[in-house]
C-alpha cells in the first residue's frame, strides 16, 4: 500500500541535493568511498533454487557506515554469466544492510556466474571496488556437467580488477563459535552459540550458514582479502577537481544523464522534464551542468513505473539528445575462473540435482517474503487540483476533441484542423485569452505534440482537466495547462514515444526469509507426509551483537545425512573482518 502525499508547489530534485561549483550538484559531505561485501549461503547450486545474500556497506578504512555519516540506501547486484546478464536486482539497504534472493531460473546452463555489487557512489571509483564472486550453477536436467572454465595458470596472476584477489588475511577472532554438538541425527535441532569477545559497545554485523561441505569455491574472495585488494582503489574527491558524475543515494534513487549536441558534445543549460505515466499531472525538471550532466531524486512514487525524459525546446530543436546512464551496467568483462570444481563437488551438485526435484515435486518452498513498510510518496503535482475537470462519458457522446471543447470545455479553444490545429486558453481569472500557447499533458506527461489526441472521442477518454490559469511551477511558466487522460495509455506510448527517453522503474528486491520446518524435541522426528530436503540447514543473514553479548541461533537437521559447515561470517564496527567455520555431521 502507498501514502500518497501531496506536494503543491514544483518539488524539483535541487531542492533535495545542495548546489556545489561549476552547477553541478554534489552531495555535502559526501566523500568517503564506500564497499560493499556480498555473502551467499551457498556457492555451489542447481537451476531451480533460491541463492540467498546479505551485504553489508563499509568505508574505505573498513568501518561499518551507519554511525559514521551518511551512507547510500540502495546497492545494485547484478548476475550475469560469461554471454550476458541473466538478472539483476535493487536492494534497499537499512542502516547499510541488506539480505535477499535470487531465483535461479530451471532454463539457466550448467557453469560459472558471477555476482557483481556496488552502489551508485562506487560507480565513481575503479571497477576494481566493486565486490564480485563467482557460483556455479548446474542445471537439474544435465546428466553430465559439461561447461566452461578459465586456465588454472591464469587466476594465479589476476588481480582484484579481475575479480580475485589472491591475499586472504587471518583476522584476530572477536568471537567464539560454539556448536551445541558435533554429530546430530535427522530432524533435529540444534544450536549455534556466537559469544562476542570485545570490548564495551564494539558492535559487529554477522551472517551465519549451515550448508554441506564443498558448496564453496575456494577462490572466491574472503572478506579480509576483499578489503585489503581494493584499498588501493579507493581515492577522496578532490574539491578542485570536477564533482563525481554519480551521486551518493542517501534519500532515494538518483537517476542521472547527460545531454549531447548532434556532434556528441555536452550541451550545458538544457532543461529536461521527467514524467511519469499516470492519473495525476505530475512534472520534475532539471538543468543541465557545464558537462551537460543532470540528475533527478526521485521517492518511491517512482517505483515500478513508466518514465519519459524530454528536453524542453523554446525554440528550433538543435538536435539534443538524452543518455540515461544504466544503473545494472558493468563496465569490465567476465573473469572466467580458472579450473573446475573438484569430483566431490560434483557429487554433490549431481546430489542437489536430486534433492531439487524432490523439492519441486513435493512443492517444498523454505522462504517467506520480508513485507515491507508502507511507502509515503511524494508526487511532483503541477497542481493539486484542476480549476474544472470533464468526463466526457456523462454527456453526449462527441466525435473527436474538437467537439468536446466546442461543447464542453469553454476556456479551451482549438482552430484549423489537422497539421494547422493550434490551441488557446482563456483565463479564469481576468477572463481574457492568454497570449502563449497552454502546456499539454497526456496520461500525466507533459507533451508539445497535441494532434495525435485531437481525433480521439468521448468513448476513448476518461476525462480532460483545464486549469485554466497563468500557472508557475518552480521557475517554469505555463500558460494555462491542459491534461488528457485516455482509456488506454498505451496509445500515448505508441504515438509519440520518438520524442522522448524512456525507463521503466523497478520496485526495490524484497527481502527473503528462510523459514525451515521446526522440531521441537531433540530426539529424532523422522515420520512425516512430506520429506524434509533442505541442504541449507540455517541461514541468518543480519546478526548484530555487541561485546559481552551472546547469540544462541536455533537450528533444525533435515533428512540429508553428511559433513555440513557452519561458517560465520562478517565485520565489526571498527572494520575488523570476521570469518570462523566449523564442521558438524548428521547421521
Amino acid at each position: 500500500m502507498k501514502t500518497i502525499v501531496l506536494l503543491l508547489t514544483g518539488f524539483i530534485v535541487f531542492q533535495a541535493l545542495p548546489q556545489q561549483a561549476n552547477g553541478q550538484i554534489v552531495p555535502k559531505d559526501h566523500t568517503i568511498p564506500e564497499g560493499l561485501f556480498i555473502h551467499t549461503d551457498r556457492e555451489l547450486l542447481v537451476a531451480g533454487e533460491y541463492l540467498l545474500f546479505s551485504l553489508s556497506l563499509f568505508n574505505d578504512n573498513g568501518r561499518m557506515g551507519d554511525k559514521q555519516q551518511e551512507i547510500s540506501r540502495y546497492a545494485y547486484l547484478v548476475l550475469r554469466n560469461e554471454h550476458e546478464m541473466i538478472d539483476h536486482q535493487r536492494v534497499k539497504l537499512e542502516n547499510g544492510s541488506a539480505h535477499g534472493g535470487f531465483y535461479l531460473e530451471d532454463t539457466l546452463s550448467t557453469g560459472y556466474y558471477e555476482i557483481s555489487g556496488f552502489t551508485n557512489w562506487m560507480r565513481n571509483q575503479a571497477s576494481g571496488t566493486f565486490f564480485r564472486k563467482h557460483i556455479f550453477v548446474a542445471n537439474r536436467f544435465d546428466e553430465e556437467l559439461t561447461f566452461s572454465a578459465g586456465n588454472p595458470e591464469e587466476i594465479k596472476n589476476r588481480t582484484i580488477d579481475d575479480g580475485q584477489p589472491r591475499e586472504t588475511a587471518s583476522p584476530e577472532k572477536k568471537f567464539r563459535l560454539n556448536i551445541s554438538d558435533s554429530i546430530f541425527p535427522r530432524r533435529t535441532r540444534g544450536y549455534v552459540n556466537i559469544e562476542a569477545d570485545m570490548q564495551g559497545d564494539h558492535q559487529g554485523r554477522l551472517t551465519v550458514s549451515i550448508a554441506p561441505e564443498g558448496s564453496y569455491l575456494e577462490h572466491n574472495p574472503t572478506l579480509a582479502a576483499y578489503l585489503s585488494a581494493t584499498a588501493k582503489h579507493f581515492k577522496a574527491h578532490d574539491p578542485t577537481a570536477e564533482p563525481f558524475p554519480y551521486f551518493m543515494e542517501t534519500k532515494g534513487m538518483v537517476i542521472s544523464g547527460q545531454v549531447t549536441d548532434e556532434n556528441g558534445q555536452a550541451v550545458p543549460g538544457s532543461r529536461v522534464t521527467l514524467s511519469k505515466q499516470d492519473t495525476l499531472v505530475n512534472l520534475k525538471y532539471a538543468d543541465t551542468c557545464d558537462g551537460g550532466l543532470f540528475h533527478f531524486l526521485l521517492d518511491p512514487y517512482y517505483d515500478a513505473s513508466r518514465l519519459f525524459f524530454s528536453i524542453v525546446h523554446e525554440g528550433e530543436n538543435t538536435g539534443e539528445t538524452i543518455h540515461l546512464f544504466e544503473k545494472a551496467e558493468v563496465d569490465f568483462p567476465f573473469a572466467m575462473p580458472g579450473g573446475i570444481p573438484s569430483q566431490e563437488q560434483l557429487d554433490l551438485l549431481v546430489k542437489t540435482q536430486d534433492v531439487v526435484s524432490i523439492q519441486k515435486a513435493y512443492g517444498l518452498n523454505h522462504h517467506d517474503i520480508v513485507k515491507d513498510k508502507d511507502k509515503e510518496v511524494f508526487p511532483s503535482l503541477v497542481y493539486s487540483r484542476a480549476n474544472d475537470i470533464f468526463y466526457p462519458e456523462e454527456y453526449v457522446p462527441l466525435n473527436d476533441v474538437y467537439e468536446i471543447t466546442r461543447e464542453l470545455i469553454l476556456s479551451w479553444r482549438i482552430r484549423g484542423r489537422g497539421e494547422e490545429a493550434t490551441h488557446i486558453m482563456t483565463d479564469a481569472t481576468l477572463r481574457q485569452r492568454m497570449n502563449d500557447t497552454p502546456v499539454f499533458f497526456a496520461d500525466g506527461v507533459i507533451t508539445d505534440n497535441i494532434l495525435p489526441y485531437l481525433e480521439l472521442g468521448s468513448e476513448d477518454l476518461l476525462k480532460i482537466e483545464a486549469h485554466d490559469f497563468h500557472w508557475q511551477y518552480g521557475n517554469m511558466y505555463f500558460p494555462g495547462i491542459i491534461s488528457i487522460f485516455t482509456k488506454d495509455p498505451q496509445f500515448h506510448f505508441d504515438q509519440i514515444r520518438e520524442n522522448y527517453v524512456g525507463l521503466l522503474t523497478d520496485n526495490p528486491a524484497v527481502a527473503l526469509r528462510f523459514a525451515p520446518p521446526e522440531y521441537n524435541k531433540t530426539t529424532p522426528q523422522i515420520n512425516h507426509e512430506k520429506p524434509d530436503a533442505r541442504q541449507v540447514l540455517l541461514w541468518e543473514p543480519d546478526i548484530r551483537i555487541e561485546g559481552g553479548q551472546t547469540v544462541s541461533l536455533p537450528f533444525y537437521t533435515s533428512d540429508l545425512n553428511g559433513r555440513f559447515v557452519v561458517t560465520l561470517q562478517g565485520i565489526t564496527e571498527r572494520g575488523e573482518p570476521v570469518f570462523q567455520q566449523q564442521i558438524i555431521e548428521v547421521q
